[in-house]
């Protein structure tokens, strides 16, 4: 049997669709016995009229709208009049019936369109879907005490209809019902009027209408059967829904049950609102998301998962909706649904803000927004590029005072023969360590560029490096050749912290402690003195190592008159690291080293002294490995 049936005091109207001996409209009375009203044409919907004298019976196929008096259909001869398509009814299946409060017959078929059938002129209008005449079909309706015609349409969801003002139905006049609960494409299969609410089943949910309230405040208060109170194994059927009139309980089906709904308890139950609760997962861990305060992801980690919680005294979940666009873009809210973990893909660097939708127990909708900012890379920064333009500039803005100060020097030259040498061997120095100072720079940065990729420590690079460079401009502008012990030091931790994080993370080191640095931070020491032959070690003899240990020491030792540094590595050694390409790309260093001691050693009975030696490690079938011996005298004096 279908749905869309029909009962009277004494008998019961069923539409059979198919058994083994008939099918059709069949009467049954109260002892069981049964008639074929129909011939054996089959219908879907039985609809009595307002004024309870006419009898419509909705048929299958191009049969149309049959109409009869109620009172032959109770004796089991209904004479029917037959409202097909020389009337104007061009439906072919005729799904749910309605009459408006001008007794106009409105008639729906889910997949053509419908139809409105005029009693007194005898006469019906059809709007067809494939002639684009309307854009939906309802399968379920029903007219309430204000006169509004309500369709549960196919295609647009809830539909409304109450413009009398003309005699003819106007389809322009037929508007929709706007709530994220009717979204287009919702089925909406039951329809029915209880009191001051219109009962609406979609899908696997039945919603209640606030009739009141669209009325009086044309606001749209939708509340739903938890999923966790009905926990519907299957779809709800068309228009298999009535009222008890015992007890006003509400009855409907699903594809595989039958429901009695106590409407009355179930509207005095309390309500809450809640507030969503979200938890970011990155990729350090799970953290929560503050209301309106930005939730910043770094450009590596531009994949957002998050997920929603709720804590309310009900501990019922409910119906939302989740979106995420970027800031000062509309915002469009998927259908709700019971999905609490959510995933975003690549996102682009920029602003974006995240919102949620929640359809509320008490019938409103909330919605919850949270800004998202997508740092970028450091190399999308245009300030970024306005330091590498400078750090360009910088040694050819050096190069040229150089130049100036010479020409200075030349035209005092017949005065100060004397201390023309002197002032000349000075800026040398300063000549090479400004060579030394840029390639330094340039070699980081295009470490840090190369090395990027995928690399969360991106920003802790760039510090390390940025504090590098203040150091080196400083002393730059200075116009020294030395600079203090605790200087240097910086130097070498920084470079140490770069490799680290970049090529070699399981590096392990021996070092000196910072409290022995401070103490000795009065000694004067060449730039780059440390840090030159530590960066060697590391970028030479250490990462060409393809299997571990990766080992850096660096001890102190003191005599009364030197302070002697040991730089020991297991590297690769020297020799082999002259025969690859990094080793002849980045060599410059070492070379501006010695030209810089061999200046400044220069009439010095003490002297700053710089030893290798190498292959002082046997592993792995072969010598490997490097020490650094560097001896400086603790009062070198480094005026020429």
């Amino acid at each position: 049997f279908l749905t869309g049936s029909f009962s009277t005091r004494n008998h019961v109207y069923l539409n059979c669709e198919r058994n083994k001996y008939n099918y059709g409209l069949l009467q049954y009375d109260m002892s069981g016995n049964k008639r074929d009203l129909s011939g054996g044409v089959l219908g879907f919907y039985d609809y009595l009229s307002n004024n309870k004298k006419n009898f419509y019976f909705g048929t299958y196929t191009n049969h149309g709208l049959w109409k009869t008096d109620l009172q032959s259909l109770e004796l089991g001869q209904p004479k029917w009049k037959k409202i097909d398509s020389t009337y104007g009814n061009h439906l072919w299946d005729i799904e749910s019936i309605t009459e408006d409060a001008k007794g106009r017959i409105w008639m729906g078929g889910t997949e053509r369109g419908f139809a409105v059938y005029y009693p007194e002129k005898d006469k019906v209008t059809t709007w067809l879907i494939a002639k684009k005449e309307t854009n939906f079909g309802f399968w379920s309706s029903c007219t309430d005490d204000s006169g509004t015609v309500w369709l549960g349409t196919a295609q647009r969801g809830l539909m409304y209809y109450n413009d009398y003002q003309r005699d003819n139905v106007d389809v322009k006049k037929i508007f929709r019902i706007d709530h994220p609960l009717l979204e287009d494409g919702v089925k909406v299969m039951q329809l029915k009027i209880w009191g001051k609410w219109l009962i609406i089943g979609i899908g696997k949910n039945v919603l209640i209408m606030d009739l009141k309230e669209w009325y009086q405040k044309k606001k749209v208060s939708i509340r739903y059967i938890n999923p966790q109170e009905g926990n519907f194994s299957s779809p709800l059927q068309e228009n298999s829904i009535l009222i008890d009139s015992r007890d006003s309980t509400i009855w409907f089906a699903t594809g595989d049950m039958l429901y009695q709904w106590d409407i009355k308890k179930w509207l005095s139950l309390p309500v809450y609102d809640v507030r969503p609760n979200i938890t970011w997962h990155s990729q350090k861990g799970d953290y929560a998301v503050a209301d309106q305060q930005p939730l910043t992801i770094n450009p590596i980690d531009n994949t957002l998962k998050f997920s929603i919680w709720f804590q309310s005294r009900d501990n019922m979940p409910r119906y939302m909706s989740v979106a995420l666009a970027k800031k000062g873009d509309s915002i469009r809210f998927p259908p709700p649904s019971l999905q609490t973990a959510f995933e975003y893909s690549n996102l682009a660097p920029g602003r974006y803000e995240l919102a949620i939708q929640i359809c509320q127990s008490n019938g409103s909708v909330s919605v919850f927004r949270y800004p998202i900012l997508v740092k970028k890379f450091w190399w999308q920064y245009w300030w970024v590029w306005v330091v590498f333009l400078l750090l360009l500039m910088v040694p050819i803005l050096l190069w040229v005072s150089s130049r100036n100060k010479a020409k200075l020097l030349e035209e005092r030259a017949r005065r100060r023969e004397a201390e023309q040498q002197k002032m000349l061997s000075a800026l040398q120095i300063v000549s090479l360590g400004n060579q030394f100072r840029p390639h330094f720079i340039l070699n980081a940065l295009n470490t840090v560029g190369a090395e990027l990729d995928n690399k969360p420590q991106a920003e802790s690079v760039l510090s390390r490096l940025g504090e590098s460079i203040d150091l080196i401009f400083s002393h730059s502008q200075q116009q020294k050749i030395s600079h203090p012990l605790s200087d240097e030091w910086r130097l070498v931790k920084n470079i140490i912290d770069i490799h680290r994080m970049m090529y070699l993370k399981n590096l392990e080191t021996d070092i000196p402690e910072q409290t022995e640095i401070d103490r000795l931070s009065n000694i004067l020491i060449p730039l780059g003195l440390l840090q030159i032959p530590v960066e060697n070690a590391l970028l030479h003899g250490l990462t060409n190592r393809e299997i571990g240990p990766w080992k850096l020491d660096i001890d102190l030792a003191e005599t009364e008159k030197d302070l002697i540094i040991n730089i020991t590595d297991n590297g690769v050694g020297r020799a082999k690291a002259t025969l690859l390409s990094n080793y002849r790309k980045h060599g410059t260093g070492t070379k501006n080293l010695k030209s810089i001691l061999e200046i400044v050693n220069a009439g010095k009975a003490e002297k700053i002294t710089f030893t290798y030696v190498d292959e002082i490690f046997f592993s792995e079938n072969d010598y490997k490995g490097t020490k650094v011996i560097i001896t400086i005298p603790k009062k070198f004096q480094y005026e020429i």
